[in-house]
């Protein structure tokens, strides 16, 4: 888990139980759908998930605060530090920390895990893109390192694989966005505290935007760089986190894990397949 800088062990169950516990928290957004209904056996289900989740985050808080020499500072490093600092701007509790990690854990990982299995299948799909691809990669990185932050601005056509996949296929395909103040908006005035519903996924196949929007080509985004830096209104067609303060910040994190990742014949099928499949 790369927030906490930690590999869970699949000897003593360890990771299966972490991995359950993601699982279930993630079912729980399909629920919520029908809290009105389900209110009673919701609110069991959720207090059991959330013990269960506390004996984890526990576990992983004590490991930390337990280690005397730490190699470099996580997240759960800093957020300990600044608990312990009286000075601070603001309380932080274990309570606090513990829920911060369950809404990264929890919404961090289906999302990176699905956005990489679509873009696998379209990699797939498109053999020449499998080719550069790999090509840049064992240039830059070779075949036997993981690729590093720094190695990032080396990878272009990686990067283009990546944000290609993430339009196609975003890992929130809606999201809402609630107005501090009014505005105009197309023509039409919308009022403050008006929560406004975008599609994402419609805009990232507009026509209107993008030139052949529904085929993988990745090279779209290598010839669009700096025209995407110096033209505002083009960063209001890509959204696949979101845009602005409010972005997704590990928005990042799918370029490590796409290229971290093992995979093999069963793993991976054909784009057609899992299409047929809904």
């Amino acid at each position: 888990m790369m927030i906490l800088w930690r590999t869970c062990s699949e000897e003593d169950g360890e990771a299966e139980r972490v991995w359950g516990l993601i699982t279930e928290a993630i079912s729980f957004t399909k629920k919520v759908l029908f809290t009105t209904l389900l209110r009673k056996p919701l609110e069991k289900e959720i207090m059991g998930l959330s013990g269960r989740y506390d004996k984890v985050l526990k576990t992983f808080l004590e490991e930390h605060e337990n280690v005397a020499e730490k190699q470099g500072m996580n997240l759960m490093d800093v957020l300990l530090e600044a608990k312990g600092d009286g000075k601070s701007e603001y309380n932080i509790t274990r309570d606090h920390i513990k829920s911060l990690f369950v809404e990264l854990l929890s919404g961090g990982t289906d999302t990176s895990k699905q956005t990489i299995q679509w873009t696998m299948a379209e990699i797939i799909n498109n053999p020449s893109t499998m080719e550069r691809m790999g090509e840049e990669i064992d240039s830059v990185v070779g075949k036997s390192k993981l690729i590093l932050e720094t190695d990032l601005p080396k990878l272009p056509y990686l990067q283009a694989v990546v944000k290609e996949g993430l339009r196609l296929y975003p890992p929130i395909p809606v999201f809402g966005r609630r107005l501090q103040e009014g505005c105009v908006m197309g023509g039409f005035y919308v009022s403050d505290k008006t929560t406004l519903v975008v599609n994402g996924y419609a805009v990232m196949r507009d026509s209107d935007y993008w030139e052949y929007p529904v085929d993988f080509k990745p090279e779209r985004f290598l010839a669009s760089e700096q025209e995407d830096a110096t033209k505002e209104k083009v960063v209001l067609k890509y959204l696949p986190f979101g845009s602005g303060r409010r972005a997704c910040p590990a928005k990042k994190s799918s370029l490590y894990l796409f290229r971290n990742s093992d995979w093999n014949d069963d793993s991976v099928f054909r784009l057609e397949d899992r299409r047929r499949q809904g």
